[in-house]
């Protein structure tokens, strides 16, 4: 429990979609889903020119999406305003209104 709530304490450190890129790319995205779009391939060329995180915070991460929780998901809609994410369609359905559908 403490180390997951250790990695939402993180999640205010990532600021902007580089930062959180790499912090996927530092839990091993890169080597899951298919073949990459030329946006998403120069988003992965940037977040690599970025020191690799804390492993203390990475392990965080790892333990708390294990655990069913998003904090990559969280960050990037704190990045990304509704605004922001609409204009380019992306809609996300925040995790309390989730749950009790799938329950």
């Amino acid at each position: 429990m403490n180390q997951i709530r250790l990695a939402l304490n993180e999640t205010d450190r990532i600021a902007n979609e580089d930062e959180l890129a790499r912090l996927a790319l530092d839990l091993g995205a890169i080597n899951v889903g298919g073949p990459m779009s030329e946006g998403e391939s120069g988003l992965v060329a940037r977040a690599e020119l970025l020191d690799p995180g804390e492993p203390r915070t990475i392990e965080a991460m790892r333990v708390a999406i294990l655990a069913g929780s998003d904090p990559l998901g969280d960050m990037f809609n704190r990045i990304r305003t509704p605004h922001e994410r609409r204009a380019r369609g992306a809609y996300f359905t925040p995790r309390a209104i989730v749950d009790p559908m799938v329950e």
